[in-house]
Order: C-alpha cells, then structure tokens, then sequence
C-alpha cells in the first residue's frame, strides 16, 4: 500500500456526519422557539438567557451558535426567507407545464400561505419585529435571493408575451409590494374582516395578473 494513502474510516465520516445534523437540527430548533417567543411574548423576550430557559439549555450554546443577539436575530431572518423561498419554489416545482401567467398566480398564493402558517417568520422579515436589530444590506440581499423566483416567473411570462414589464426586477418588487400590503393587513387584523380576507387576496391577485395583461396589449 502507498504510504500516501489515506484510509477513510467510515465510522469517523459518519460520526461527523451525525455531529453536523445534530447541530443543524439544534440550530432549527433554537430558531423555532425564539420566533414564537418573539410572536408570543414580544420583542423583550428575544433574550439570549430567556431562549436558554426556553431550550433547557445554557446561554454558552447561544453564543457558540450565534455569538450575539445581534447574530440570533440576523439567523431568524435569514431562515425565514430561506424557508419562504423553498414555499414559493415547491408551489410550482411540480407545476412545468402550466404557463408563466397561472405560475405568478401560484406563486401570489403561496406568499400568502407562509405568512399564514408561519407569522412569527413573516413578521420577523418584513414587520419589524425585532426594532432593535438593524439590517445590513448584504442581509438583504441574501433575502431577496428567496424571492429570485418571483422575477424569474415574471421574466418567463415577458418571454412568453403574456406581460408587459419594461423592468423584470421593479415588477416583481410591485408584486410583492402589493401582495405584502394584503398580507400585513390581514396578520394585523386591520379593516379587512376574516371572512372577506381571502376574497380580498383573490381580487388582488386577479387585478395584479389582469393589469400586466393589459399593459402588454396596450404596448
């Protein structure tokens, strides 16, 4: 055998392997309860020693994970927008035939969903939730990449001339300006009643797709 040949135990491999998931999943589940801490109690209980009793564990794992609160609180952001663009694409991944028009509507649809199903993440991206932590653009760009297939459907619907958008990016900024208004309202509970929400979001979505139709016939 080559004395420059390295021997791989596989038992070593997978223990690390195991060490990563473990951390990952102890990551997620930090990131779980501070967001519900911060849906439930308020920003004050955005505390390192507060989500330490939360977890049962102690403020060292805080800080080995996430160095500040400052650090926590970029984390949550992130992984919320990382779990939002994972909804945006699975709700048309399956969906390649449909054309670029019904893949906006379905993409409009499932904005709504994840700030539904998951208010404490929305809140935390687009609500200030957190006043105290200050957002450094290199953050939000890392967000915006979650919303990248948002413009891609808007470039795919240019290509296929269903709209008409003289810019890809500031449309797809309009979309989600409109949806988000929506959204916000209803997470509020402001002036839109529950049982007329939905309907309010549908015309929405229909005026949006309506409207860059009949831009492109009036090019």
């Amino acid at each position: 055998m080559n004395r420059n040949t390295v021997i791989v135990n596989p038992q070593i491999v997978n223990f690390q392997q195991s060490q990563q998931d473990n951390k990952a999943v102890l990551r997620k589940s930090i990131l779980d309860t501070a967001s519900q801490l911060l849906a439930t109690e308020g920003a004050e209980a955005l505390s390192m020693r507060r989500i330490a009793i939360a977890i049962n564990a102690s403020t060292s794992v805080l800080y080995t994970m996430f160095q500040s609160k400052d650090g926590l609180a970029n984390a949550l952001y992130l992984e919320g927008f990382e779990r939002f663009g994972a909804a945006l694409v699975k709700s048309i991944e399956s969906k390649k035939k449909l054309s670029g028009l019904h893949k906006l509507e379905k993409i409009c649809y499932a904005y709504r969903d994840f700030a539904l199903e998951q208010p404490a993440y929305y809140k935390a991206m687009f609500l200030g939730a957190i006043p105290q932590f200050v957002l450094q653009p290199e953050t939000v760009a890392k967000g915006w990449i979650s919303l990248q297939i948002l413009e891609d459907t808007v470039r795919e619907c240019q290509q296929q001339n269903l709209i008409f958008a003289a810019d890809t990016r500031a449309t797809a900024k309009a979309i989600w300006a409109m949806g988000h208004g929506a959204v916000s309202l209803e997470l509020m509970g402001s002036f839109l009643e529950p049982n007329e929400r939905l309907t309010v979001y549908k015309i929405l979505v229909r005026t949006i797709i309506q409207g860059l139709q009949m831009a492109t016939e009036r090019k």
